[in-house]
């Protein structure tokens, strides 16, 4: 059973000021689509979305085969991909994991499973048509549904690169509205022994 994503209900529940339509929209995204990307710029709370929607989709059993998280800073090549992704769904991690269909074949043997992928902000501005290849032949060889975050939205041949019988679907994440952005300061603040005055 792959472990649970990280942090407590209460961190995700303050992390999510502001963001439950932003979850709302992933989670439906996500059981629509075999492609899935969530962007929008650094800092705007992405990553803290994409964990709040594997911990629900996960609670739910919304996906029998598991919920897997992957940190996908600083890989640039297709061998990482592939290496770090057998990493996170629990195969050996030894190297002898060389091709998509090794993956695929081990999540289709699960059932269907989610498959976030996490900061991929390298990966699309250094690989992106190897990436969306790669993600092609994951999804529709494995049944898996993936979701990758990045600042940068898919390129804009994305279909053509994955092909039709791959659905893709986009979330945006744009900044907080000022009174989300001010009760998040405030939470923050309050939760480190400091007051907000005006």
């Amino acid at each position: 059973r792959p472990p649970a994503p990280e942090g407590s209900q209460a961190e995700t529940d303050r992390a999510l000021i502001g963001r439950r339509l932003a979850v709302y929209q992933l989670v439906r995204a996500c059981t629509q689509h075999a492609l899935t990307a969530l962007y929008g710029d650094a800092g705007v709370g992405k990553s803290a979305v994409v964990r709040a929607a594997a911990l629900y989709t996960r609670a739910r059993h919304l996906f029998p085969g598991g919920v897997y998280v992957a940190d996908m800073r600083g890989v640039s090549s297709t061998k990482a991909i592939i290496a770090n992704i057998a990493k996170t769904v629990g195969m050996e991690a030894d190297g002898t994991v060389r091709r998509v269909s090794d993956i695929a074949g081990h999540l289709r043997r699960r059932g269907r499973a989610l498959l976030v992928l996490d900061r991929c902000e390298t990966a699309v501005q250094k690989c992106s048509k190897p990436l969306c290849w790669f993600l092609s032949a994951l999804c529709a060889e494995s049944r898996a549904a993936v979701v990758m975050t990045s600042q940068r939205a898919l390129p804009p041949d994305a279909d053509a690169l994955v092909g039709a019988e791959v659905s893709v679907g986009e979330v945006e994440l744009g900044p907080l509205l000022p009174l989300e952005a001010a009760a998040l300061l405030s939470d923050g603040m309050r939760r480190g022994g400091r007051a907000l005055t005006a």
